[in-house]
């Protein structure tokens, strides 16, 4: 049984008339926040962090944690924390009734670091996000401290925070919000989600249970336990397992929660020899929503204050760190007066396109799941039907298309390509892992820091060049894969996944998403990409 700790309140300095304005505030101690602030402060920014509560969530909440969030965590020091602490997994299996309609695997290719995904409770998660916040001297945690007001001004912004021993108000340059979806900050402002909530209800069971099933996502349409409605069994860490049932819209959330009416649902699915104990319940509705913009002047929403989805796809909180790993390094450089205030812009324009994109699968996989009519209902069994044949169904099923990271094809911080590639790292791409033989490690990622690079194949600069591009205003530090001094490419993978050809160069931003690349080194076109990358006009190529 999980043991929830209970973080120590401290009084504020504010409160004895100490008073120090702050660069960066951080509010809401979730994923998406803890995220953020160990980002910031891995950048050297002083961050303070408030949350109003003094522990970590309660029931398992957001368990799939996919292979990118693996990997920003890897860069913010608590991947391995994670991975070995969750249930890796791979495969998926989606049943019609009793039968196997058909199974996939998310990572069909070897040479990678990290599994496709890994299932942890969001408790455990946060506990460990805490545990390397609390190593960092440059995050400061205050535990039940209550955001009541805030004021935004040309030059600040202003909170009044509500505490134990009296309310007090602090200052800072920029306020990230990562409260939630009910998102008080958000209610205060008077911005609302824009969107569709989904007429149907669904029950989570959290249940400890020992049990051979294999570590692997299980999805069943009309089983026999529980006809005319879908079904989802994950396996977590230490013998919990979480199962969601679909219920209608018409049940009572109040009624569907009491163990009375979830054990013979489970005792149903397992069978009456099943041992196993109720940890943790709760009954959510679909929800597909954003709100219009995430940046508002100075303040910056984040994750479920931001945009809401269904959780069939583990899309929530994922692409809630992915919010945090795109924001952190822009403002660093805002902040450091690397890059203009616009630059900010661009998180607003990429995450919102990112939660669109996100939107629509969560809303296709609800149609799925949920058929509104008698004929989709028939044409949903008849996919499922098929699928087990025939490989062209499988792609209509649609049990929730599993988290992957956003391509940001259209982002304005893009070069766009001058020569031919093949393969799947286009600007605006996430840099994909290989295995490589280095001084930073073994994999391609360790060597991709937390700020500019041009990963070259072959020995395409030399010591002086190099030196000289880690000047400019904007650093830009090299990684070569092969040539004398560079990693080594352990199987080939690095340029095959890269397409990379002697000579061929990539720049890759702070994020690692890809930014731009070249079949040859040309010293204009990278600065040119870089200031575009960064709106800098202090680079000396820079192009709008």
């Amino acid at each position: 049984m999980f043991d929830h700790p209970r973080y120590e309140y401290r009084r504020a300095p504010e409160l004895d008339g100490k008073t120090q304005h702050r660069g960066v505030i951080v509010v809401g101690a979730g994923p998406v926040g803890l995220t953020a602030a160990i980002d910031l402060a891995h950048r050297g920014q002083p961050v303070l962090l408030l949350d109003d509560d003094d522990t970590v969530s309660v029931g398992s909440r957001a368990i799939c944690y996919s292979k990118r969030t693996l990997e920003i965590l890897d860069r913010l020091g608590c991947g391995e924390a994670i991975a070995s602490k969750g249930v890796s997994w791979r495969v998926g299996k989606v049943y019609q009734g009793e039968q196997l309609a058909y199974q996939f695997d998310l990572l069909p290719e070897a040479g990678h670091h990290r599994p496709a995904f890994v299932n942890l409770q969001q408790y455990h998660f946060e506990a460990c996000l805490v545990e390397r916040a609390r190593l960092l001297p440059q995050v400061e945690l205050r535990w039940r401290h209550e955001v009541t007001e805030v004021e935004q001004k040309a030059d600040r912004v202003t909170l009044t925070v509500a505490t134990e021993d009296g309310d007090y108000t602090v200052t800072c340059d920029w306020l990230v919000v990562c409260d939630g979806a009910r998102s008080p900050i958000r209610h205060m402002l008077g911005l609302d989600f824009e969107g569709r909530v989904f007429r149907d209800r669904f029950l989570i069971a959290d249940i400890r249970m020992s049990s051979d099933f294999p570590a692997e996502r299980r999805f069943w349409f009309d089983p026999p336990f529980h006809r005319n409605q879908s079904v989802l069994l994950h396996r977590q860490s230490d013998d919990v397992w979480r199962v969601d049932f679909q219920l209608g819209w018409d049940a009572d959330p109040e009624v569907e929660k009491q163990p009375e009416r979830i054990e013979p649902r489970l005792r149903a699915m397992l069978g009456d020899d099943a041992r196993f104990a109720l940890v943790w319940s709760s009954v959510y509705t679909f929800q597909c929503r954003r709100m219009q913009k995430f940046r508002h002047g100075r303040l910056v929403f984040a994750g479920d204050a931001a945009h809401l989805v269904s959780p069939f796809g583990a899309r929530g909180a994922n692409s809630g760190i992915q919010d945090a790993d795109n924001l952190a390094w822009k403002l660093d450089f805002v902040m450091r007066g690397l890059a203009p205030e616009s630059l900010l812009d661009t998180y607003d324009s990429e995450r919102v396109a990112a939660a669109d994109e996100n939107l629509r699968n969560s809303t296709r996989s609800t149609d799925f799941i949920t058929p509104k009519s008698a004929i989709s209902r028939t044409f949903r069994d008849a996919v499922l039907s098929l699928a087990r044949r025939h490989a062209f169904a499988r792609t209509l099923v649609n049990s929730g298309r599993l988290s992957v990271p956003a391509v940001l094809a259209d982002s304005p911080l893009n070069s766009p390509d001058e020569e031919r590639f093949d393969g799947r790292m286009v600007p605006g791409a996430v840099a994909a892992d290989a295995p490589v033989d280095g001084p930073c490690g073994g994999w391609l990622l360790e060597h991709l820091g937390r700020e500019f690079t041009l990963l070259t194949f072959g020995r395409v600069l030399d010591e002086a060049t190099a030196a000289s591009l880690a000047s400019l205003p904007i650093p830009l530090r090299v990684v070569q894969v092969g040539g004398t001094g560079g990693v080594r490419d352990v199987d080939g993978l690095a340029a095959s996944r890269y397409d990379g050809r002697d000579g061929t160069c990539y720049l890759v931003r702070p994020d690692q998403h890809v930014c731009a690349r070249w079949r040859t080194f040309d010293r204009a076109k990278v600065e040119a990409a870089l200031a575009r990358a960064t709106r800098n006009r202090n680079v000396p190529y820079f192009k709008m």
